[in-house]
């Protein structure tokens, strides 16, 4: 009889421990029904999507989740939150709103929202698709005496060196064609090689430049080694000197461009391969005859 009303009393003290424990459960405001889930987002996208991302309230819009791509217009991702919450969520082509999804007649998409545990969707268009070639305009001021300037872009760990642009003695600008997709890398040099890189002032190596914005206005304080090729000219006048680099004309010195009688200039022989004259600022006056035939 005893030992029956002891197994008795400790089916009471267990079931009255089970009901404060419910209680607060309750109280604390977490119930069994929350739990973490799986929920596996398809996608369908344009052709010519490049990669897609996703993100939502099942990472409070912290992060762009990668999707994994399972053929051109195909993607995938399964992503953890509670069951318990709506979870919204957007698809972009790239990590950031700027690429998010838009309607068919160019509207905005309000979120998504996640219900069952296997969404299939389609996107229809984007805002902007991340991967696709942009230009950027580089535009730079070098020392002094620089007779070329060429940048070299390092894109998929390779390094292309291309010639600017001459705009006067000591300001070049080239426009060139990189994908958005990874980080460009740049470096400005006096010739088409890393012997003849940019510097800092103090002699010291610089990094890379990081290609960002659509337009960049940058200085060369330093070259490791002015190139020098193969130039034509020579001098006339009193204090003057001609020089044929590119097809380009230049006049430098101090004073006057002489009178020049037909065909007796200096660079009379070059004249039809000319396309462009650029006059230094020590130059006072252009005589006649100087640019005939140009």
């Amino acid at each position: 009889m005893k030992t029956k009303f002891k197994f008795f009393c400790l089916l009471a003290c267990i079931a009255l421990y089970m009901v404060q424990g419910v209680k607060a459960s309750v109280a604390s405001g977490t119930t069994t029904s929350e739990f973490v889930k799986g929920f596996t987002l398809n996608v369908t996208v344009p052709s010519g999507t490049h990669a897609v991302y996703v993100s939502g309230t099942f990472n409070n819009w912290t992060d762009f989740v990668k999707m994994d791509r399972i053929n051109e217009t195909t993607y995938t991702k399964t992503v953890s939150a509670s069951n318990i919450e709506e979870i919204e969520y957007k698809y972009c082509s790239g990590p950031d709103l700027e690429y998010e999804e838009l309607h068919s007649d160019g509207s905005r998409v309000d979120n998504r929202i996640l219900t069952d545990s296997i969404a299939n969707d389609h996107v229809a268009l984007w805002k902007a698709v991340y991967g696709s070639e942009k230009e950027y305009t580089l535009n730079v001021t070098v020392p002094s005496g620089t007779h070329t300037v060429y940048v070299s872009v390092t894109s998929n760990n390779r390094i292309d060196f291309v010639q600017m642009d001459r705009l006067t003695e000591t300001t070049y600008t080239k426009t060139v064609i990189a994908s958005d997709v990874e980080e460009i890398e740049y470096k400005y040099c006096s010739g088409p090689d890393l012997r003849y890189e940019e510097l800092h002032s103090d002699g010291s190596q610089m990094s890379n430049r990081i290609l960002a914005d659509p337009v960049s206005n940058d200085f060369v304080a330093l070259w490791e080694k002015v190139y020098s090729p193969e130039i034509t000219g020579g001098t006339f006048g009193e204090n003057l000197t001609w020089t044929l680099l590119d097809d380009t004309l230049m006049i430098s010195g101090k004073g006057a461009i002489p009178d020049f009688s037909r065909n007796d200039a200096p660079w009379e022989s070059y004249k039809n391969s000319v396309t462009g004259v650029f006059i230094g600022s020590g130059i006072t006056d252009i005589g006649t005859g100087a640019f005939a035939g140009c």
